[in-house]
């Protein structure tokens, strides 16, 4: 069996087990615990149901900095709250159960998880015969080719991980994974604050 890399946007992931999980889970002493809970019940059944003896999984994180796109367009992402002091307080507990699960964390100034999924996959080709992204960001559809899937998360987390290859991605958007670009470009991105093409997005 071929050696295999799996990135999951760990930022994403952190955002859907704090939303998911009871916000009054907490510690005898008060830590707020549910995103961390989460995440591990999260990742404990990624690893049941997909690893491998021999596998590599990087567990990619926002640094909450300033990048390039703000410079490119000043609202990037300023329809979105201020992450909540509960969710921000359990981080360093997220990483050190992230860590302790065998899994690699990797975040870099100025950069998002994104970012770091994208630059991993490009160097990883070269290295790995199968890439996984586990995200359900659609920006990273773009990234699909041979020998790269995105296993795109669900309503339930990474209980329900789709399957998407190059064909997958053609139909289910109608664009192959090289027009991703151009096609959120065409109807912008809410998520994101990013405007569409006047008329059409």
């Amino acid at each position: 069996m071929g050696s295999r890399l799996f990135l999951i946007d760990g930022t994403g992931l952190v955002y859907r087990a704090f939303y998911a999980m009871k916000s009054d889970l907490k510690t005898s002493t008060g830590i707020p615990t549910n995103a961390t809970y989460g995440v591990a019940r999260m990742l404990t059944r990624f690893i049941k149901d997909w690893l491998r003896e021999g596998d590599c999984v990087v567990f990619t994180m926002d640094k909450k900095t300033t990048t390039y796109r703000h410079r490119l367009l000043e609202t990037y992402k300023a329809n979105r709250p201020k992450t909540p002091d509960r969710m921000v307080e359990q981080l360093p507990y997220i990483k050190r159960l992230v860590e302790a699960m065998g899994i690699r964390i990797m975040e870099v100034e100025g950069h998002e998880a994104d970012d770091l999924i994208a630059t991993l996959t490009k160097k990883g080709k070269d290295v790995f015969d199968e890439i996984y992204i586990i995200t359900g960001d659609k920006d990273m559809l773009q990234l699909v080719g041979d020998k790269i899937k995105v296993l795109r998360v669900g309503h339930r987390g990474l209980t329900e991980l789709e399957p998407l290859d190059e064909d997958g991605v053609l139909k289910k958007f109608g664009v192959p994974p090289n027009r991703i670009v151009d096609f959120l470009a065409l109807i912008g991105d809410k998520t994101d604050n990013v405007p569409g093409v006047k008329g059409i997005g």
